[in-house]
């Protein structure tokens, strides 16, 4: 049998009382941060709330300063952030169903990376992005992020609530012609599919090219459809399909420019059969932007471009009623509303400011 014991460590420096757990006879150790909740188990403990910490020997817990959010709405992004004076290897982050957080075997709703944001000697601040679908339940859920350096890492558990949003709905009556884009040459629409769908997923630390605010894509335009629509395609032979639109359509006079919303690297210029001539732009590790049915593209894949940068132009290529360009986020795989980025940054610098300077002031105690 195990041997469980508690001590209480003492933070002089901040007059408050933290738990370090002995795991195992002496070798291997847990912090239990101020305020953490956990349980014992004949397995060993189970954490549910709270930053954790594990190590051994004659190691010491690696203790970050973590910025995350207690809620948000479907369709936008949870951004966190965690500042260490100490290098970090990774940082990973899982949503939960909240009864699933105390089950090892619970598998997670939506996961994403993080990556390295800025380095100061031996400081680091790593940033982490996580979208969430525009059909996701409103409710409670727990959000699980875990750092690791070698064998030492940290556990934080955190309760997360998706507040409930409303979407539109549009119905759009399809010709033959139209409706067998989504019916028929299903081989290449599968493997465009899958061959962007990887593409969405994939992430490279080292893509850190654009951490500000987006511009409109066209510099004029009418919305004709918006994110989260639910909608219906009505076929010529009275058959019916649901559908989520996972973008934006602005209609503007085929011939348009359509600018790259923020810098980045092109990771598709490609025709599709139903997007028609399309666009996808690297702006951070898992985050690209896409624009969809235009008449010409003017980039090629590899190539980095900057905010501004002319990407092609307006057209109604593939399963387009009329000229103009669709326009959508990814996000750590998930489709977010591109919107709220013309108005605040994809990465907050006061929240940067905050938890560089609480990490700083540690340092100097």
């Amino acid at each position: 049998m195990k041997f469980f014991c508690v001590l209480l460590l003492a933070l002089l420096a901040n007059r408050v009382e933290a738990e370090v757990l002995e795991l195992a006879g002496g070798s291997s150790y847990c912090y239990a941060a101020p305020g953490a909740r956990y349980e014992w188990r004949e397995a060993g403990i189970v954490p549910l709330e709270g930053l954790f910490s594990y190590y051994s020997g004659a190691q010491r817990p690696l203790l970050p300063a973590l910025r995350v959010p207690a809620r948000t709405d479907s369709g936008s992004v949870a951004d966190c952030l965690a500042a260490l004076p100490e290098k970090l290897d990774a940082l990973e982050a899982e949503l939960l169903d909240t009864d699933a957080a105390e089950d090892a075997e619970g598998a997670p709703i939506l996961e994403a990376q993080g990556f390295l944001l800025q380095r100061e000697t031996s400081r680091e601040l790593w940033c982490l992005l996580l979208g969430l679908e525009s059909d996701l339940a409103p409710g409670a859920y727990t959000l699980r992020l875990e750092g690791s350096r070698g064998e030492r890492r940290f556990l934080l558990l955190a309760p997360f609530e998706v507040e409930e949003r409303s979407f539109g709905f549009e119905a759009l009556n399809l010709t033959k012609q139209l409706g067998g884009l989504l019916t028929e040459d299903l081989e290449r629409r599968r493997e465009e599919a899958v061959r962007l769908r990887e593409l969405l997923i994939s992430f490279r630390p080292q893509a850190v090219f654009h951490e500000g605010g987006f511009i409109s894509p066209l510099r004029e335009s009418i919305p004709t459809a918006f994110y989260g629509d639910r909608r219906e395609y009505r076929f010529a032979d009275g058959g019916k399909s649901a559908s989520i639109h996972n973008g934006i359509d602005l209609a503007a006079p085929a011939g348009t420019e359509v600018l790259a919303c923020g810098a980045g690297r092109v990771v598709l210029a490609a025709e599709r059969l139903v997007s028609g001539r399309s666009v996808v732009i690297e702006h951070l590790p898992g985050v690209y932007s896409l624009y969809f049915h235009l008449q010409e593209i003017r980039v090629r894949e590899g190539e980095e471009v900057g905010q501004g940068r002319v990407l092609g132009t307006v057209g109604s290529s593939g399963l387009a009623t009329g000229a103009h360009l669709h326009w959508e986020l990814r996000v750590s795989g998930a489709a977010v509303n591109p919107e709220f980025y013309l108005d605040h940054a994809l990465i907050d610098k006061s929240a940067i400011s905050s938890i560089m300077e609480e990490i700083s002031t540690r340092e100097r105690r």
